[in-house]
């Protein structure tokens, strides 16, 4: 089924450096052999890439990176150009520098943070290998006290996921605007090395109760949330609407245009993509291939689950499905779509 009814992402992500004052357990890019290197990207070549999103449909540019975006060293003239382009912006980043420094960066026109929260004091000092877990948490009561839009990211790893409904309470308490649960994926190096993935990677069925009771407790509060790559079989029924995975990254307002497919490619060429992305990681055996709901988990990552022995995954029969879901197994985007944070924009200023 065509996903004519689902909108595409609508997000220019741009890699601006590799440099990182960080060294998270749980980095892609942490056994690259260039990671944490100085390197940066030319102002040129970043606005040449904000300005085809623009031509191909986009409205916002997220800065990514192989590393932390905001030690870009022309980030403050970057920020304002994409402005000045009619485009709001927004960084994935650790929160660990000095509060002026974004408070700069607002004032230029940036429309959110999106900030590494893994943790409190030494859970995230431990994780991130730092010391500078004060700074993120000065940068989170200045976002509060200015009400300043901002979300979070929270990857689950073994220091941190029994801490999950705390860490997302604190949020709360901060105003966070969206809450995501990220769960580990194991790209580049990582898949070629089992003993590395176990070493941060839980068990998603372990993973479970941690997420539901942070889902109940954000549900509680009206606060908007993704919980993003897990599979279904290891998760409630009722928390299926709030999952993001490989299948559905193309539809997520939050995240940004993978392979060059952009909005105004048309609605054929982007559910292929959806399907091409998912299948490049996704079980394509048992007992994915026999559940009721694949195609709104997408099947979970191969190399995830070949890490844990198969992950105890299993396929979903259909009349374990709850009645009115049942009528729907066959619309693609049916859960995806109940998830209010799913309806957004993927920025708040208009």
């Amino acid at each position: 089924m065509i996903a004519s009814d689902l909108k595409p992402c609508s997000r220019v992500g741009l890699d601006v450096t590799k440099r990182c004052n960080w060294k998270c357990k749980t980095c892609f890019y942490r056994h690259k052999k260039d990671f944490n290197t100085p390197y940066d990207a030319s102002l040129d070549s970043l606005l040449s890439q904000a300005r085809l999103g623009k031509e191909k449909g986009c409205d916002h540019v997220v800065l990514v990176g192989w590393g932390e975006p905001m030690l870009y060293p022309q980030i403050g003239e970057l920020i304002q150009k994409i402005f000045e382009m009619e485009m709001t912006s927004s960084i994935i980043t650790n929160g660990s520098l000095p509060v002026t420094e974004y408070e700069k960066l607002y004032s230029a026109g940036l429309d959110h943070l999106h900030i590494s929260v893994h943790g409190f004091g030494k859970t995230l000092e431990s994780i991130a290998g730092t010391s500078s877990s004060l700074n993120q948490e000065k940068l989170l009561v200045w976002l509060h006290n200015n009400k300043k839009k901002w979300r979070s990211n929270t990857t689950l790893q073994k220091e941190n996921y029994k801490q999950l409904p705390e860490i997302a309470s604190k949020c709360v308490n901060y105003s966070v605007s969206h809450f995501v649960m990220l769960g580990f994926l194991p790209h580049y190096e990582w898949s070629q090395d089992i003993n590395k993935q176990k070493e941060v990677a839980v068990h998603p069925e372990e993973l479970r109760r941690y997420i539901e009771a942070a889902a109940d407790l954000l549900e509680k509060e009206n606060t908007q949330f993704t919980i993003r790559y897990h599979p279904l079989c290891h998760l409630s029924e009722k928390y299926w609407k709030y999952v993001v995975n490989a299948l559905y990254v193309v539809y997520d307002p939050w995240e940004w245009c993978y392979n060059n497919i952009f909005p105004k490619s048309g609605y054929y060429e982007i559910q292929k993509n959806a399907f091409k992305i998912a299948n490049n990681v996704a079980i394509q055996g048992n007992p994915c291939s026999q559940c009721s709901v694949k195609i709104h988990c997408g099947a979970w990552n191969k190399v995830y689950a070949n890490a844990f022995d198969g992950a105890n995954l299993k396929a979903i029969k259909t009349g374990e499905v709850s009645e009115e879901n049942r009528k729907h197994l066959n619309e693609f985007g049916h859960f995806f779509k109940q998830n209010l944070a799913n309806s957004e924009k993927g920025f708040y200023l208009c």
